[in-house]
């Protein structure tokens, strides 16, 4: 077992769109309090866009997440209020075979 935050949530993976990553019906469980680690997971959103599994590249002051769809990496600062908005450190992944 794992100590998790109370914000912590479980998300259902809705489409295939992030295989080999994420598959139709996995469920993450998504920790908005633990803080990513380069080269993790995490659910990321962009204004106006729905969430997105992406692995996150730490650099001094910045992040970067490329999501695990292959599509350009994005960079952001939490910190200056970017249109990008990390959700969460993936924690757990849950899959029915």
């Amino acid at each position: 077992t794992r100590t998790v935050s109370r914000d912590a949530v479980a998300v259902t993976v809705g489409s295939d769109e992030c295989r080999p990553l994420g598959e139709q019906g996995d469920i993450l469980l998504i920790d908005p309090d633990e803080a990513p680690r380069d080269g993790d997971l995490a659910l990321v959103r962009r204004a106006g866009d729905p969430p997105a599994l992406c692995r996150v590249y730490t650099r001094p002051r910045r992040w970067y997440v490329h999501p695990v769809t292959g599509k350009p990496l994005t960079a952001f600062n939490e910190h200056r209020g970017a249109d990008v908005r990390l959700l969460g450190r993936v924690i757990g992944l849950q899959r029915s075979f």
